[in-house]
């Protein structure tokens, strides 16, 4: 793991002469989610994950969590590590970020791959739902938040299928709960 500017906690592997792909995990997960796809680009790419300020690894910082704020961590990583049009990559609220990276600087990247995200702000119905979220993480913490929120991300098909990775992620986030991690 590296850290850089404000502490982020980055995790790099594959081949740094070969382009790289930043993976921007959703809320409130971090770059674990990433894991397998990582493993599976790494002997073609240089592979950066991170944990976005406040989850998994990086801290908090100044406790302002703005899309704009997340985009200048975003830079930070692109500038200390002196990366050269990398592609990245955005799972929901990382596509946000990755998106509005774009719009500031288009020519920094060297490709955009968005999951599961959208381009428009959220309807009012939307910011309440965000806003709720926020409020119950202040009080509860993630982990508790993580706990209902888990199950409304990952569709019942793939728990039938995948049951062990489903319990995989239960676990990582009763130890979340716990305050474990």
């Amino acid at each position: 793991m590296n850290t850089i500017n404000n502490n982020l906690a980055i995790f790099q592997t594959g081949t740094e002469n070969k382009q790289t792909i930043i993976f921007i995990h959703g809320f409130p997960f971090d770059h674990k989610m990433w894991d397998k796809q990582v493993d599976y680009f790494k002997k073609d790419f240089h592979c950066i994950s991170y944990d976005i300020r406040g989850l998994g690894e990086s801290p908090a910082g100044d406790g302002q969590y703005t899309i704009e704020g997340f985009v200048d961590d975003l830079f930070n990583i692109i500038n200390e590590l002196e990366l050269k049009k990398p592609v990245i990559c955005g799972l929901s609220m990382g596509g946000y970020i990755a998106l509005r990276a774009v719009e500031r600087d288009e020519e920094k990247f060297g490709g955009l791959i968005l999951c599961d995200t959208k381009a428009e702000a959220d309807n009012n119905q939307g910011k309440i739902t965000r806003a709720n979220g926020i409020k119950e993480i202040n009080l509860n913490g993630v982990g508790k938040f993580a706990e209902t929120f888990i199950e409304k991300c990952v569709a019942e098909d793939f728990i039938k299928k995948h049951k062990n990775e489903y319990e995989e992620i239960e676990v990582k986030n009763e130890d979340y709960v716990a305050g474990n991690v």
